[in-house]
């Protein structure tokens, strides 16, 4: 389902992040943000929305009573048991990735508010392999990789029956890549802010939700076959 819109759906507190005409996502998101993700491979119901290979949820985090938060940073290169690329190639690679996390209360038991940033730096080389006879002219090119994920959530509970929620989220990346297209290199360039507004009530045995979203996808593809 590579170029269908009816792909795997992937939502974010109740908002899908589907793009709806090539399939895939419009917004990349921290993990460190995710609180809980809920992945369901058949069945169904009828308000998951245009899907053909199952639906993926997440669930932001939010604040609680006090102050917590944490910050972490990740780096690894072709040093850590990295395979040579095909061809047979010694590339270099390397990445990493830090961020971290805050939460607390506005008010007690009533209001919270969280926050969060994570940002990604990878460098690395894409092989590019030639067939018989032409296998001299197999080589490498440039392949890096920035990515910036944000988010903040607010949260409001007046009752033990009523909860509301807005969350603004915030992905900005760039790539060079072939995006498997052979000897084409592109560059890329995504920025998507995103806002979600969110009311659940719950009467009784029912929990009635809505959601409000709006997201604006922005994507810019060039032509780098000659840098």
């Amino acid at each position: 389902h590579k170029f269908s819109g009816a792909d795997t759906l992937y939502t974010l507190d109740g908002i899908a992040l589907t793009d709806e005409n090539k399939g895939g996502t419009t917004q990349n998101v921290a993990l460190s943000s995710v609180d809980e993700i809920l992945v369901n491979r058949a069945m169904l119901n009828v308000s998951a929305g245009p899907t053909s290979a199952g639906e993926v949820n997440m669930r932001t985090g939010s604040g609680s009573t006090g102050l917590h938060g944490e910050v972490f940073g990740l780096f690894r290169d072709k040093s850590i048991v990295f395979a040579n690329a095909p061809g047979r190639q010694d590339l270099p690679f390397r990445r990493t990735d830090f961020g971290g996390k805050l939460g607390g209360t506005l008010i007690q038991d009533k209001a919270f508010f969280f926050l969060d940033v994570e940002h990604v730096i990878q460098d690395a080389h894409r092989a590019v392999v030639f067939p018989a006879p032409f296998q001299a002219q197999t080589g490498s090119f440039s392949s890096p990789f920035r990515n910036t994920s944000a988010s903040g959530k607010l949260d409001w509970s007046p009752s033990s029956t009523a909860h509301a929620f807005y969350r603004f989220a915030y992905n900005w990346n760039k790539s060079v890549d072939d995006f498997g297209n052979g000897y084409s290199i592109y560059e890329n360039h995504n920025n998507a802010p995103s806002h979600t507004a969110g009311l659940d009530l719950t009467r009784g045995p029912y929990v009635h939700s809505v959601r409000f979203g709006y997201s604006r996808y922005h994507n810019s593809l060039q032509d780098a076959s000659g840098q």
